[in-house]
């Protein structure tokens, strides 16, 4: 910072420009708060302090005086601790949850006491605790640059007229809000999905910081969200089955568009000759993993992805379908046959099972193991096995056999004499 800039040092350009522009911002936006720690300034540079750092002027609203007087105090000496100086940052900010932390690091030179300010960079956006650095490079050589690439957005300051425009460029960037717009693309890869609950949590920690439903404008165009841009995200869209995008980094004071791939269909089920109310349902499974992703109920319409998914209708005997195309901007129906009716009647209680046949085995569907005398059951249609044996007299030479033939719509009575 002792290096000379048109006859005077970098330090004093550096801090005359800083002066102005923090007065300036002070004048226009008042709810700005401001902070000042400097570093390499308390010791002399042959005792090689690694821990001269030190906040000066605490955040605080109309404290460009403060600022100011500081400044004019302070004399560059000793080494540039700056992976240090960002770690204490993290205790100099207030800590408010709706306030947006921005850092602007000011130097003539790369770290000099082995620290590491990628890491802490990191750790400061990783606690939400500030943007990722702005760093202002007085004249820095290329490979001095290059250490700052992981640590921030770099600005090369090689003399004061380019110092004052890079200070006016992060100033600028660092007030302006950041705007989000997430496209919800379909299977042509057009922004068209909508009304996609979204939540967007803390990469870091997990926590969920928003909870949005996603809309479109009257123009088609998905509507603007106004983020804190501290940080990384992992956003869930809340589809069936819900696709994640991680680790999203947005970029401070620009409209940033994140784009997911959630192309969708309709699935409607319904029961044949019957647009009614039913209690019916069905099971929808991802096909690989057989997890239930959904449970529909009929008469409904319910959004899913493109794809295939199986299918298990809570019928009696249950309908299974594998691998049932769900395809991309389409209603896509699946009807399953009306139910009929089984009444079944006798003079004595007992043990009734009910069984269908499928592939040459008996497959039991129902069973009642204190049958009353009197029963009602919906089955699919198709013809069924009656086994019934009476609780009173137990030999197993009592049980009784009837076939029973089920319609759809239709009841069929069955006396077990």
């Amino acid at each position: 910072m002792k290096e000379t800039w048109e006859g005077r040092t970098k330090f004093e350009v550096a801090r005359e420009l800083l002066e102005k522009a923090i007065d300036s911002i002070n004048r226009q936006n008042k709810p700005i708060e401001f902070g000042l720690r400097v570093f390499g300034h308390q010791s002399p540079r042959e005792l090689k302090n690694c821990e001269d750092s030190r906040l000066e002027v605490p955040f605080g609203r109309n404290n460009a005086a403060e600022v100011r007087a500081a400044l004019d105090r302070i004399e560059p000496k000793g080494y540039t601790p700056i992976a240090y100086s960002l770690f204490l940052a993290a205790h100099d900010f207030s800590g408010s949850s709706d306030a947006v932390n921005a850092i602007v690091l000011i130097t003539d030179g790369e770290e000099s006491c082995s620290g590491d300010p990628c890491a802490s960079s990191e750790a400061l956006r990783n606690r939400r605790i500030s943007l990722k650095p702005y760093i202002i490079g007085l004249g820095l050589d290329p490979t001095e640059q290059a250490a700052f690439d992981c640590v921030g957005d770099y600005y090369d300051a090689a003399d004061p007229v380019r110092f004052q425009e890079a200070l006016g460029v992060v100033i600028s960037q660092a007030l302006r809000n950041t705007t989000v717009q997430v496209n919800l693309l379909d299977h042509l890869g057009r922004a068209a999905e909508s009304d996609v609950e979204l939540t967007f949590y803390d990469a870091y920690t997990g926590q969920d910081l928003y909870n949005l439903v996603h809309t479109t404008l009257r123009s088609g165009a998905p509507d603007t969200l106004y983020l804190d841009p501290v940080g990384k995200y992992n956003i869930d869209a809340h589809t069936t089955p819900p696709v994640r995008r991680q680790n999203v980094e947005l970029v401070a004071g620009r409209h940033n568009i994140i784009a997911l791939d959630v192309p969708q269909g309709d699935l409607v089920l319904q029961v044949e000759g019957n647009p009614g109310f039913t209690d019916l349902k069905c099971l929808v499974r991802d096909p690989e993993t057989h997890e239930i992703l959904y449970v529909q109920n009929f008469n409904t319409l319910h959004r899913y992805l493109a794809g295939s998914y199986n299918l298990e209708i809570l019928t009696l005997p249950r309908i299974e379908m594998d691998d049932f195309p769900i395809l991309p901007g389409q209603v896509n129906p699946y009807v399953v046959p009306a139910s009929g009716r089984l009444l079944v009647q006798t003079n004595e209680p007992g043990i009734l099972g009910v069984f269908i046949k499928r592939q040459q085995e008996l497959v039991r569907v129902y069973e009642w193991r204190a049958f009353s005398g009197r029963e009602v059951l919906d089955l699919q249609p198709g013809e069924y096995l009656l086994v019934f044996r009476p609780s009173r007299n137990k030999k197993i030479d009592n049980t009784r056999e009837v076939l029973a033939v089920i319609y759809p719509a239709k009841s069929t009575t069955v006396r077990l004499e």
